[in-house]
């Protein structure tokens, strides 16, 4: 897990922003654990749970308990889909946009916003 909470860490560092001439300090406070009887009726308010099984590469992440918490399902924890799903935890929103790809294989194809070519919430999901 040390691996986790290192690259969680890396991803989702302190730093400040200014928008519209404001500046605000963000400091994350992440911490990552393995825990294998937790239960959504367990968690505190803000307390998130990350599962596992195989959802061919594509993480989901749903809120519970009117949106205090939050549980992603990814196919590997410590994963860049893992991470991708812990910044929706955090409130941060998809970077890209995702539909029928253009050949007859009938796959998907997501194309990252503007902007957010190399965000860890965009498609190619290299940094945040």
């Amino acid at each position: 897990m040390k691996y986790v909470q290192d690259q969680v860490k890396e991803t989702y560092k302190d730093g400040s922003v200014t928008k519209d001439g404001e500046t605000y300090n963000v400091k994350f406070d992440i911490k990552v654990e393995i825990n294998e009887d937790i239960q959504t009726k367990d968690l505190k308010k803000g307390e998130n749970i990350v599962t596992t099984d195989d959802c061919q590469g594509r993480g989901v992440t749903t809120s519970s308990s009117s949106g205090q918490n939050n549980i992603s399902r990814v196919g590997e924890i410590g994963s860049i889909t893992s991470v991708h799903e812990i910044g929706h935890q955090l409130g941060i929103v998809y970077r890209y946009i995702s539909g029928p790809n253009a050949d007859a294989s009938g796959s998907n194809v997501s194309v990252s916003d503007d902007g957010y070519e190399n965000s860890i919430m965009g498609a190619d999901r290299c940094n945040l």
